[in-house]
């Protein structure tokens, strides 16, 4: 019979505590610098002009990978296909790519000099959209203005007519969580910031009603602190008071109750005279 030293079994468990710990703050760490990161604009921004892959996807040029396909094709066939939705792993950083590394090793970082590209291209611009729209479907969720122009789009948003299913897979797959972190800075980062302000107040909604309880924690530590507005942000806040005040049992959904942009406050506005600069030395 095989016996373990006690003294040895102590160290072993001591060192996996320790890692643990470890993994966890670090985890804590890159969660609340990444965070910051984006609220700076990304001061870091990657700018290889050799990498063209993102803007040649959005360009209907190129396939996503690995067993992707074509933007156009993505947006379209995909959509109500919920299964595959859930279950392909390499699409999301395609369809959403920000200037961070993601879990797919065959797509690449958002380049900076992809980003002005795409910027100023109108079709780029309603594929971002068309991209939004079949993630919403897929948790559950539509545009109320049945508009297809993207400038008049108040991005306010309603649940679909099948939304229970939706809505259970979301409550409780969490990896789409990490998915939703990368479409609202993607859509931030591309100035849809109504956008993103009406996706959380509808998530704020669905907290409070308890039908979406289990994304409290990821709303509140991460999406709402992703808002790159002031008044974005006040208006988030409203949303949630009023909210708050339809409920009077103060044991529901604390942590929305007590949230705040404390933690996560906006830089200050560059002064006129460092934009100058800036532009300068581009």
């Amino acid at each position: 019979m095989f016996l373990i030293n006690p003294t040895s079994l102590f160290f072993f468990v001591l060192v996996l505590v320790l890692l643990v710990i470890r993994s966890s703050a670090m985890f804590r760490y890159s969660r609340s610098s990444d965070i910051e990161e984006y609220l700076l604009g990304y001061p870091d921004w990657p700018n290889n002009e050799r990498i063209t892959s993102n803007i040649q996807f959005y360009s209907n040029q190129k396939k996503s990978e690995p067993s992707g396909d074509y933007i156009d094709m993505i947006v379209t066939k995909w959509r109500n296909a919920y299964k595959k939705l859930e279950q392909h792993h390499g699409y999301i950083q395609w369809l959403f790519p920000i200037p961070e590394k993601g879990m797919n090793s065959l797509s690449y970082p958002l380049q900076k000099h992809e980003f002005d590209s795409m910027k100023k291209n109108e079709q780029c611009k309603q594929r971002i959209i068309a991209a939004y729209q079949l993630m919403l479907d897929f948790y559950g969720m539509e545009f109320e203005d049945k508009t297809t122009d993207i400038y008049k789009n108040t991005g306010k948003l309603k649940r679909t007519s099948n939304y229970k299913h939706n809505y259970s897979n979301l409550n409780t797959s969490f990896h789409n969580y990490l998915r939703i972190t990368r479409i609202i800075k993607f859509l931030g980062l591309f100035d849809f910031h109504d956008y993103v302000l009406e996706f959380c107040k509808l998530i704020a909604t669905e907290i409070s009603s308890g039908i979406l309880s289990n994304v409290e924690k990821s709303a509140v530590d991460y999406w709402f602190n992703l808002i790159l507005l002031p008044d974005h942000r006040r208006k988030l806040l409203q949303h949630i008071e009023a909210l708050a005040a339809k409920v009077s049992d103060k044991s529901k959904f604390k942590l929305l109750r007590k949230f705040n942009f404390d933690k996560y406050p906006l830089p200050p506005p560059e002064s006129k005279e460092d934009e100058g600069e800036s532009d300068m030395i581009e």
